[in-house]
């Protein structure tokens, strides 16, 4: 629970590596201050996915900027860069034909695109990453 005093001193730790660091993304193996940060986060994210993590806990940890599924971001943000690089291409060339070889600010474009399009025809694509490619052309 969020008012036991464990909580708090992993709380305060959390903000304390978020004040250094700029980011709550703490490696499992961290340890702050002789506590075992990293895996404590790592177990709260477990807790949280079964749906038992205390409101308030959960309040306290979102409000410090815990994402509770950091791949899950890390992919809609890599999504959300090609896509810019995607827009930006269109800009400037007129169309969305990107060569399977092209290379955008020495990110893969074509490749990436035809992925997108790949798995958008089998189903798998996100559907509103699939709406954002189909938007673009």
């Amino acid at each position: 629970h969020a008012s036991a005093p464990a909580f708090s001193r992993a709380l305060r730790l959390l903000l304390a590596y978020k004040d250094r660091e700029g980011h709550v993304e703490v490696p499992v193996r961290h340890v702050e201050q002789g506590f075992a940060l990293g895996q404590w986060l790592c177990e709260k994210r477990s807790v949280y996915r079964r749906s038992t993590l205390d409101a308030d806990c959960q309040a306290q940890l979102e409000s410090a900027g815990v994402v509770w599924d950091p791949r899950a971001r890390a992919l809609a943000s890599a999504f959300n860069r090609a896509f810019k690089l995607l827009l930006d291409y269109k800009a400037r060339e007129g169309h969305v034909e990107v060569p399977q070889k092209h290379v955008e600010e020495g990110f893969t474009l074509g490749r990436w695109l035809g992925r997108q399009r790949s798995a958008a025809r089998r189903g798998a694509l996100d559907a509103d990453w699939r709406a954002q490619v189909e938007w673009a052309g």
